[in-house]
């Protein structure tokens, strides 16, 4: 949490765990490596990676819902080692601000879809392919079951 020295939470939008988020199937940045999203806001979101992403790097993040991708567009504030996994190596929390804050979460508490998001990218996805084909795009488990 951010706070000032008063002890006051700074942030501008209210944040939502990933697990809040059930239209959240995926996250990839446009490099194809995924990232899994601990908590987002309209503002921003706090990432997974198995890969270093330094701060002040500007980053192009896919984010992915059943039927819909979006590109969304930010800068790294901040990059720390979160653990070190025998079989998966070091993974990293990356905190990502977003160039413009989106409406990624509905005011209601009882929303689960996102309200209105960055452009819709599934035309320049159809063209680029390299990113948008779904059988190249495994798909979580727990996406699957909580579609059907």
């Amino acid at each position: 949490m951010t706070q000032s020295s008063s002890g006051a939470d700074r942030r501008r939008y209210p944040r939502k765990s990933s697990r809040d988020c059930p239209w959240l199937l995926d996250a990839r940045l446009r490099s194809g490596t995924e990232v899994r999203v601990i908590d987002l806001s309209n503002g921003g979101l706090l990432l997974e990676s198995s890969s270093q992403i330094l701060p002040g790097a500007r980053v192009e993040l896919f984010l992915v819902a059943a039927d819909q991708r979006w590109l969304v567009k930010g800068m790294i504030l901040r990059c720390q080692v979160a653990r070190v996994v025998r079989d998966d190596g070091v993974r990293y929390q990356a905190a990502l601000a977003f160039n413009e804050p989106m409406a990624l979460l509905n005011e209601s508490a009882v929303a689960s879809e996102p309200r209105a998001m960055a452009t819709d990218l599934r035309p320049a996805l159809r063209r680029l392919r390299a990113f948008a084909v779904p059988s190249q795009m495994p798909v979580p488990e727990t996406a699957l079951r909580a579609a059907s």
